[in-house]
């Protein structure tokens, strides 16, 4: 997988037109070391993993915060335990969940009953670059912590997307219903 993942990274390096760039694998160092950005996309290629089963079409991939859970139609996002989310840890949650759907909108429920603690940089992005490519968003939450997290959230950002917080996963997936297909 990971000489595929190089012919196609390498591809969009290559200044003649290829759709695939043959190569031995001696080479590899010698283009390894020569292009720092291709390294570095290629580090991250390779340690994102996602999990794919074809027969119910479901996605799933995990980081050091999050665990993704994707269907054909839903984002579901779940916040590991006693998590303090600050600009770095948002910044990766949302390229990640942005990796998974590929350009696709669509609704995203978001269990945040595990996090602690969201500082002001971290809320802003995710309020700003963390919306594209949402149509509406669900919180789960346990209050008391998550619901003043959520609060915040929602009442010092302008949403542009339905946005509402939740304690049933129930009522946060028919509230995501309304909003576009599940």
């Amino acid at each position: 997988m990971a000489i595929v993942g190089l012919n196609i990274i390498l591809k969009s390096f290559t200044p003649f037109q290829s759709s695939i760039i043959p190569f031995q694998s001696s080479q590899i160092p010698l283009i390894w070391d020569s292009v720092p950005m291709l390294r570095n996309r290629l580090k991250y290629f390779c340690k994102f993993r996602v999990f794919t089963s074809f027969r119910h079409m479901r996605r799933s991939h995990e980081n050091k915060y999050a665990i993704y859970l994707l269907t054909e139609a839903l984002m579901h996002i779940i916040y590991k335990k006693d998590l303090c989310i600050d600009l770095k840890a948002a910044q990766l949650i949302v390229r990640d969940r942005m990796m998974l759907q590929n350009g696709r909108e669509m609704p995203v429920l978001c269990n945040i009953r595990e996090v602690r603690r969201v500082n002001k940089p971290a809320r802003d992005y995710l309020a700003l670059e963390g919306s594209q490519w949402i149509t509406a968003l669900a919180f789960l939450i346990d209050p008391p912590v998550t619901d003043v997290i959520s609060s915040i959230y929602l009442g010092t950002h302008a949403q542009t997307i339905p946005t509402r917080s939740f304690t049933k996963k129930s009522e946060a997936l028919a509230f995501l219903k309304k909003h576009g297909p599940l």
